[in-house]
Order: C-alpha cells, then structure tokens, then sequence
C-alpha cells in the first residue's frame, strides 16, 4: 500500500521545501518527528510525514533533504526500513542506524548527499540529548525551520481533506460504538475498549477515547482502572475519541444519557451548540484565525460562572487539526492565553479545527461538545454527521 498522498503532490512539497532552503541560503535539511504513538502527546510526529507520506508511529524518524537529488530517510532498524520502503519508497532512500548512533547516522547521510554547510532543522525541541547529542542544541550551523513548515502545513489540500473526512467518519462509528455498548450495559472500561476497537476495525491508525461517567462528571478519565464498574440510570456518559487515518487527526465529543437527561443538562447542551456555531461562523477564509477562539471564549464566559482561571476543569476550547493533534502553525493564534497578535494569521481555505467548548457548571460538574469544522470562504463547514444533541438511551 502507497501513501494516498501522490507522488506528485510529495514533489511539490519538496520544491517547496528547497526553495525555503535557497531562499535562506541553506545547502539541505534535518526533519525530525517523534513516533506518531505518543499522539496528543508530540507535535513534530507529522514534520517527516507531510514530505515522505508517512513516518514511523513507535520509533523517531528522521529525513534529510539536500537542495537536489533524492532525500534520505534514517530509520532504527529493519522492521521500519521494510515499511518506510513499503509506504514512500521510490522518491526516497531508505537507511538504517545499522549499529550506529542516531547522530552518526544523520551525519553520514548528510555526507552522502554532499550537505557540507549551513542546515534547516526542524524538531529539535522533541529531539533527546542522549539520542541526537549535537543535533539537539542550537548552534550557528542550524536554522530552526519549524516555524517556515508549520506554515506550509496550515493549508490543507483536497487529499489532505479527504484523509481528515475520513477521520471524522471513523470517530463517528466509535461514538456509534458507545451508544450500542451502554444500550447493553456494559461497564464503562468495557465500552472504552470496545470503542477503541471499534476505531481499529474502521481502519484507524491512532484509536483513542477518554470517557467519564456519573450523574455529574467532574473531569475526563483516560485510563480504565480510572473508570466505576457500573453504570445506573441517571448517570451521563461523556466521551471523547482521538482518531487518526493515515496520521491525519479527528476527535468527536458528545454527551449520553442514561434515562431523560435534566432540564439543566439540555440547556447547557443546547448552550454548547450554539458556541459551536457562532465559532463555527467566525471560522471564516480571510478572517483572523484569533477570532475563533475569542469569539467562543467570549461565548463560555457569558454563560458559565466560572472563568478559566477559577473552572475546576477546562481544557482548551478549540485547536487546528492536520499530521499532528495540534496543528503547530495554528496552536499560537488558538491559544486563549495569547497577549494579543501584532500580525495576525488569518483563515486559509481548508484549515481544519475541532471546536470542541468544555466547562464546568454547579449542580452539573464538566459539559462538553466537540466537531471537526473545515474553512470556507463563508465560514467552516462541519465534517460530521452525528447529531450534537443528547443522545438519550432509556
């Protein structure tokens, strides 16, 4: 199986790549990601990715570009050599650490595509001293690209919008997958494992869920010893899936409730919705990214009692999606605690972004809703179908 990125549109990204390079008068550079596994967890994993089409997901992978000839790709050993040249191999060479340290291994491919002078590198802040010695510190040889790179990322092309499509589809099954189980009353670490499966026989690469169950969840649980062993009428479950197809990211938040859900509960839902909406709106090619997040955020404050520094549990309100679970070019103009924007990122058509508002309420503990969104020139179009409302089981 080949990426479903083509090879053509790889080229492209090189081209791109090595114009950067000319442009800064570098002779190549060193790409670094950290194994996709770690998910939420690392914000290079996509770096290697985006260029090669794919990047290994339980060890680092590193891919030196020289400003002509063909790229070469540093892997540990065999196993991920046999897959490297399975998924991308043709425009790429393939080589292993073969006994030899991480940092040999980059020097020896930088020798051999003839890279003697000045260097782009990218990743170094995932990058482990004891791993990749000098290649982790700055020096006046390397330029950090990461930020020339997060910015090529942010605009999405069709076949990177149809992996995200798909993505979202999966996630919906697993929450498809969680209705079925609570229908039969399974104990909530059973329903996490076998939404988690679910996501896995839908094709997943990465199958995540948090879940967090009771008459008033207070927070998310990731972890099954964390979990009650039962479930009783009256209690909610709330849940989030964390999903990748073929290393580009969905998430599905969504609320379920055993028995008629209170008048409280479907206010705060309905509340819920509407932040998405009008974030959604704000979610405009051209506007600025900043006002996104400013308008949700402004939209949880009119309705929670809280603030974000006082919630007993809130976590971020929205995050630009892609090869990484927070998109690197889009996390500076999302964050609610930026100090402003001097020269604002706008909108490009075909940013992805979860809007997913979350907060806690007295009497009603942590509410949440999330959706994978999509820019347009008349702002975001939702990529789900599921609908956002309770979904109420008797």
């Amino acid at each position: 199986m080949n990426s479903p990125i083509s090879n053509h549109e790889k080229s492209e990204r090189l081209s791109r790549l090595r114009g950067l390079l000319e442009q800064k008068t570098l002779d190549g550079a060193v790409l670094f990601a950290s194994p996709r596994i770690l998910g939420p967890a690392t914000q290079t994993a996509g770096v290697v990715q985006y260029f090669s089409g794919w990047s290994v997901m339980g060890t680092p992978t590193v891919l030196v570009v020289p400003l002509a000839g063909r790229p070469i790709i540093v892997v540990p050993g065999k196993n991920e050599d046999r897959l490297m040249r399975h998924r991308c191999g043709g425009q790429f060479d393939i080589v292993q650490l073969a006994g030899r340290s991480w940092t040999e291994a980059i020097d020896a491919a930088c020798a051999d595509l003839s890279i003697s002078g000045s260097l782009g590198l990218a990743g170094a802040r995932e990058m482990t001293l004891g791993n990749f010695g000098a290649w982790a510190q700055p020096n006046d040889r390397l330029v950090p690209l990461d930020a020339d790179l997060a910015a090529m990322r942010m605009r999405k092309s069709p076949a990177e919008l149809a992996l995200h499509e798909a993505a979202v589809g999966i996630s919906e099954a697993m929450v498809e997958a969680a209705i079925d189980a609570v229908r039969r009353r399974v104990s909530p670490a059973q329903i996490m494992a076998e939404v988690e499966f679910e996501g896995r026989r839908q094709g997943a690469d990465i199958s995540r869920l948090w879940l967090s169950t009771g008459p008033n969840p207070p927070v998310t649980y990731f972890e099954m010893f964390e979990l009650p062993e039962t479930l009783d009428m009256g209690d909610r479950i709330q849940l989030g899936t964390v999903v990748t197809c073929e290393g580009y990211y969905a998430q599905t938040l969504r609320t379920i409730s055993l028995g008629a859900p209170s008048d409280a509960l479907v206010e705060a839902n309905e509340a819920l919705q509407h932040m998405q909406d009008v974030a959604v709106g704000a979610f405009r090619v051209g506007a600025a990214l900043h006002d996104v997040v400013d308008t949700l955020e402004n939209a949880i404050d009119a309705f929670c009692p809280f603030t974000r520094e006082n919630d007993p549990f809130r976590f971020q309100s929205c995050h630009g999606l892609g090869l990484d679970y927070v998109d690197p070019g889009m996390a500076p103009a999302l964050s609610p605690l930026r100090n402003g924007d001097t020269n604002p990122q706008l909108v490009l058509e075909n940013m992805v972004m979860e809007i997913h508002p979350n907060f806690n309420l007295p009497g009603l503990g942590h509410v949440c809703l999330g959706d994978v969104a999509v820019a347009t020139p008349t702002g975001g179009k939702w990529l789900g179908k599921l609908p956002r409302t309770i979904l109420e089981i008797a």
